[in-house]
Order: structure tokens, then C-alpha cells, then sequence
């Protein structure tokens, strides 16, 4: 019979390392197909807005069976299919987890944004492994004529690094874009720019995060009676006049003291005529609402704060305000010129464009102070430049207005028609570059997707048409996508022992009695103490003794009875 021999192993001698492999690996347009790569291309197509919710329609039954791309998409002419991917990856990637919650991201610098399309590559498991490794996708993509490279950021978002002329950060506090939020699993603002229907009350998050108002909230923009179109980048804001408009809470990051330079950021369309005429100009922005209350004002002079001191005195600020943007209409001979001012004592110092633009077009507008001077720029050119001659505190205790002064007073008689898109506000002037920059790169950002490593997708969904066939386009402007895989690895390492005088017996067959290897005796010489075998094989068993690791020595090695031996067997998983 076999002679089998065990040795326990203290707890203490084993060890598992992990560690993890990489490769290098490439995907082209040409060949995509021959790892199980697929392309998939999601378009937001209506959807019905009903009191219950929402529902899809007008999808043919054959459309859910079809997932990869050709060069016209691989989809039927009416687009079917496309829908059901755009709600699928939103419902996967982007969608609510919570209820009235937006998804948000992995990490505080990744940016989530999904527009009205989606163009998405997803690597099967079986060549991606366990995900991207963060930090090694490049994407070369030649959709426009011209190679472009993106990459990864390491935090799940897409670089596209041809652009360069971000939107400046450094003081803004307040940005909305209106590109909506996810409430419950679905983005409010394409439903309501299909079906034209307005809603009561919406609400558009500050992306500048920690921008808390007097009375403790967030700056969150609540808008009321808005529809939504097609911005200049994603959707925009469409008010129609009369109890459409947006207003945020009180908060001395608008309140900017007289000598302090700040800057209002905007693209808005005006068109020809206004719906409201009560007065000759309407309201655009501005934080000089109707009915505003008293306040204790410090009669020592403000601080960057611009809070008030001990001595004080009281009295009621409705003709003292920060800033204030305005267009005038039809029944005025400025008709479509654009005015910025603001008031702290007895003048109101103000400018005004010599050109009107109520053209029905999306012009970019920043009106900021900048050392002393009023400036308008338009379109990135200055059209009106004015002293600043406030000549007192300009705080106030009005709520920051949109399109409408607000509460208090005939507040509706200067509402304003028209359209707004990425409205930015910032404590300092902006300089030449920072403008051009906000008029050239309507986005802002160079983030044009994101990356899913884990699941081995990369998603293209920045709006721009230049973006459209990002995955889509081949040949001489196809795409190549480089990235390395992970594959996790254990090295299990066991150090095994044989001390002096252990496993003086061999399983050698030739050790067999009469040469027989079923015999359970062992010739003569090897039953004696002077016997002394080889080591060739290590064996690991587990506790039910199942074999589980086989050792090998390069050469066999004397088992001398008086010295103690020490092995060490690794092996990988």
C-alpha cells in the first residue's frame, strides 16, 4: 500500500500577496469586431409627459433586440433602438440611485452630464478583465477630419486635450447651465422641452458646491413657469414673461461691496419683441427684487463680507443694489440694447450697448466691474464701458432675480421673454482671455465623457456636433482606442519544514518488494535506520487531505537525518 506522510502547517508560514498584471491593449474601427467590442449610440427621443410620470412610445418591437453599430448606426431609418439605448445607459450610468437624488459620481472630480446623446464602446470582460487601469486610456478619434486625442483622468472622466480654453473657476460662485437634474430616474428638462409644458417650480443646482445662502440653503436656482429648448450648449431656460422666472435665496456671495470688482457671465437670446411692456426695459438678472426690507447697514464702511457692524443705522435698501442687467423693448428707442448698472447712494452709474441684439440669436454677454469701470462685452467684443461712481454701500437683502423681480410691488411689469445659458457669476473681473474663453468654449470644460472602468466602457456625451460621430465614423476618420486591462493575481507562498529525521520514507516505486508496485513491502535496504531518500516533491494538502499544490526541486536533494530542512512553495491563482 501507499505510505503517505503529513506535516502540519502553523498558521503563521502561509502568506497571500496580491498583486495585479496589465496589459497594453489596442481597438480600431477595423477590428473592433473580432474582440466582441461593441459601439452603441443613444439619442433622447420623446417622451409623453402624463400627470403619473412618464412613458416611452413610438418603439417598434424589433428595436429591442438591436445593441451594435454600423456605419449608419445599425439602426432602422426611424432611429428606433436608439431610444431604448439612451434610457438604458441613463438608467445605468447616469440615472437617480435615490429618489429626487442625482447620481453623481464615484468621487468628488467626477463629472456626470448626460445631454441628448450618448455614443458608448463597451470592451467584454474577457479582454478587459477586472476594468480600465485608471490613467492609460487614450482615445484618438479623427470624426472631424482632424485627430484629436481624449484621455482618462484617472476619475472617471474624458479629456478632450485639444481644448484649452476652459471657462476661469477661480472665483466663481454660482453656476447653472440648465441642463437639468435627475429626478427619479428621469431628466426633467428634455421632457419638458418636448412637450412644451411648463413646470410650477423646478429646481437647478449650483455646480459651485458650498455656496450657502443667509437662510442656511444651498444657492440653488428655483425656476418657476419655464420651459425648456436647444441652448448654446445642452438645453436653456426659456421664459415667457409674466410669472416665469428664476430666484435664488439671499446671499452675500451677490451682495458685492461698492470697490469690489465681479463679473456676470451669460449667453441669452432676445427676441424681437417682449411680451411684457408695462415699462420700457425688462429684467434679465439682477439682485434688486421688489419689496426688499429694511436692514441694519454699518456706518463704518463694509468689509469683503459686506456684513454690518455694531453702529448701525436702519432704512429700507429697495434703491440700493449690487448690480442689475437690463434690455430694453419695443416702445423704447433703445429697443434691444442691453443695460448694466447698479446703486448705492444718490447715483445710479450705468452702461449701454450702442448695438442692440434682439435678433432672436444667442449672443454671449458678460457685465462685470473691473477697477472702477462698468464694462458690457458681447460676443467676446467690449460694446459699453462707464465709470463706476457708486457713491455707497450697495447691500441689500433681495433674493437674486432671473427674468422678473420677484415678490413685492408690480413685480411682473418688466418680466422678461427670452432664452439664458450658462449663467456664471463671479467675485472678481474676468480678464480678455477668460471671456474669449467663455465665448469660444460655450461648455466651459474640456470634459467631453466619461470612463467606466470597471465595466470596461467609455462614453462620449458632450452635445456639440463635433462630437456627434465620435465611435461612429471609419476609415480615414475612424478611431483607435488604447487602454490597459487588470487582471488581479494571488501568489500564495507556504514556507514548509522538515526537521531532523522527518520523512525518512519514499514512495518510489523501484522501492517496492520483488520490484512489485502494488506491494505494501519495501526491499530490505530501505526498512533500515541508515536509510536516508531524496526530496523531489513537495505536496500541499488541504484539510480533507485533497491535494491541492505540487512543488518541484530542480534536482533531488539528500534528506541527511541530522539536518533540519526549510522549503518554500508559491504558486499563483
Amino acid at each position: 500500500m501507499d505510505i503517505k506522510v503529513f506535516q502540519s502547517i502553523d498558521p503563521g508560514d502561509f502568506k497571500v500577496t496580491p498583486f495585479v498584471a496589465t496589459k497594453t491593449i489596442s481597438i480600431t474601427d477595423n477590428d473592433y469586431t473580432n474582440n466582441g467590442t461593441k459601439m452603441f449610440r443613444g439619442v433622447y427621443k420623446q417622451s409623453r409627459f402624463q400627470e403619473q410620470g412618464f412613458y416611452l412610445h413610438n418603439i417598434s418591437s424589433s428595436a429591442y433586440n438591436r445593441d451594435s453599430l454600423g456605419t449608419d448606426y445599425g439602426l432602422t431609418s426611424s432611429g428606433d433602438g436608439v431610444d431604448v439605448n439612451y434610457h438604458f445607459f441613463k438608467n445605468r450610468f447616469y440615472g437617480s440611485q435615490n429618489p429626487y437624488e442625482s447620481f453623481g459620481g464615484n468621487n468628488d472630480g467626477e463629472d456626470r452630464f448626460l445631454g441628448s446623446r450618448i455614443n458608448l464602446i463597451s470592451v467584454p470582460y474577457d479582454v478587459v478583465g477586472e476594468g480600465f487601469t485608471p490613467g492609460t486610456i487614450i482615445v484618438t478619434d479623427s470624426s472631424t477630419g482632424t485627430d484629436r486625442t481624449f484621455v482618462d483622468d484617472k476619475k472617471g472622466n474624458l479629456i478632450d486635450n485639444s481644448v484649452t480654453n476652459l471657462a476661469p473657476s477661480s472665483s466663481l460662485v454660482t453656476h447653472f447651465n440648465f441642463n437639468g437634474e435627475f429626478i427619479d430616474g428621469m431628466n426633467l428638462s428634455l421632457e419638458l422641452q418636448d412637450t412644451n409644458k411648463k413646470l410650477e417650480l423646478y429646481k437647478e443646482s449650483n455646480d459651485v458646491k458650498g455656496m450657502v445662502a443667509k437662510s442656511g440653503e444651498d444657492t440653488d436656482l428655483n425656476l418657476y413657469n419655464i420651459s425648456y429648448e436647444t441652448g448654446k450648449w445642452g438645453l436653456a431656460a426659456k421664459f415667457s414673461g409674466s410669472k416665469s422666472y428664476g430666484q435664488i435665496d439671499d446671499s452675500k456671495y451677490f451682495d458685492f461691496p461698492r470697490d469690489y470688482d465681479f463679473a456676470i457671465s451669460m449667453w441669452i437670446k432676445i427676441p424681437p419683441s417682449q411680451s411684457v411692456v408695462t415699462n420700457t426695459s425688462n429684467f434679465i438678472i439682477g439682485k434688486n427684487g421688489n419689496g426688499i426690507a429694511t436692514i441694519n447697514e454699518n456706518l463704518g464702511g463694509e468689509n469683503l463680507q459686506n456684513q454690518p457692524g455694531i453702529l448701525s443705522q436702519s432704512f429700507t435698501t429697495s434703491s440700493k443694489f449690487p448690480f442689475e442687467i437690463t434690455t430694453f423693448n419695443q416702445t423704447s428707442a433703445n429697443k434691444g440694447k442691453i443695460n448694466f448698472s447698479r446703486r448705492g447712494g444718490m447715483f445710479t452709474p450705468s452702461t449701454m450697448t450702442t448695438q442692440s441684439f434682439n435678433d432672436g440669436q444667442y449672443h454671449h454677454i458678460v457685465a462685470q466691474r473691473n477697477t472702477g469701470s462698468l464694462e458690457i462685452y458681447v460676443d467676446g467684443v467690449m460694446h459699453a464701458s462707464s465709470s463706476d461712481s457708486t457713491d455707497d454701500n450697495t447691500r441689500n437683502e433681495s433674493d437674486l432675480f432671473i427674468a422678473s423681480r420677484g415678490v413685492g410691488g408690480n413685480h411682473w411689469d418688466d418680466s422678461f421673454s427670452g432664452s439664458m445659458d450658462d449663467v456664471r457669476i463671479y467675485s472678481s473681473s474676468l480678464s480678455y482671455n477668460g471671456i474669449q474663453n467663455l465665448y469660444h468654449n460655450p461648455s466651459g470644460t474640456n470634459k467631453i465623457g466619461n470612463v467606466f472602468y470597471k465595466d470596461g466602457a467609455i462614453a462620449v456625451t458632450n452635445p456639440s456636433s463635433s462630437y456627434d460621430k465620435v465611435f461612429i465614423a471609419t476609415g480615414s476618420n475612424g478611431w483607435n482606442v488604447k487602454f490597459d486591462n487588470k487582471v488581479s493575481f494571488y501568489q500564495y507562498e507556504t514556507i514548509c519544514t522538515a526537521r531532523e529525521g522527518q520523512f525518512m520514507v519514499s514512495n518510489n516505486p523501484s522501492l517496492k518488494k520483488d520490484n512489485d508496485i502494488n506491494s505494501e513491502f519495501l526491499k530490505d535496504f530501505a526498512t533500515g535506520s541508515s536509510f536516508e531518500p531524496y526530496i523531489t516533491t513537495i505536496g500541499l494538502y488541504n484539510d480533507d487531505y485533497q491535494l491541492v499544490a505540487i512543488g518541484k526541486l530542480a534536482k533531488p536533494l539528500p534528506n541527511n537525518k541530522d539536518i533540519s530542512y526549510t522549503f518554500s512553495v508559491r504558486f499563483d491563482v
